[in-house]
């Protein structure tokens, strides 16, 4: 039950962003580091490549990461924040970490 509290939660919080919950591991993940291969995501994230393709081709289009090909590797995407974006990905910790606190109290 507390997921599902927490899911709307976090459904309504991510709503001003523009953001789904499912979208939020791959913008926390591109923000641990400059730049990851998407491959790299969804090892790290457990996934299977279609949903990272999809999930990363929605938050591409949001203008939230860029992925582009990498000049060492043809077959691979580099994916990372944009520079306006990561304020997002900042207010994202902020609203993951006022949810769990305000779930402990209860």
């Amino acid at each position: 039950m507390i997921y599902k509290s927490y899911k709307h939660y976090l459904i309504h919080q991510l709503a001003e962003l523009d953001v789904t919950p499912g979208q939020v591991p791959f913008i926390l993940a591109s923000m641990d580091s400059k730049s990851t291969y998407q491959t790299d995501l969804t090892e790290k994230l457990v996934l299977s490549r279609v949903v990272t393709v999809k999930t990363l081709r929605k938050v591409d289009e949001k203008d939230i990461i860029e992925r582009n090909i990498a000049g060492d590797n043809r077959r691979k995407n580099e994916v990372h924040l944009t520079t306006k974006r990561e304020d997002i990905a900042s207010k994202i910790k902020k609203i993951i970490k006022n949810g769990k606190i305000s779930f402990i109290k209860i």
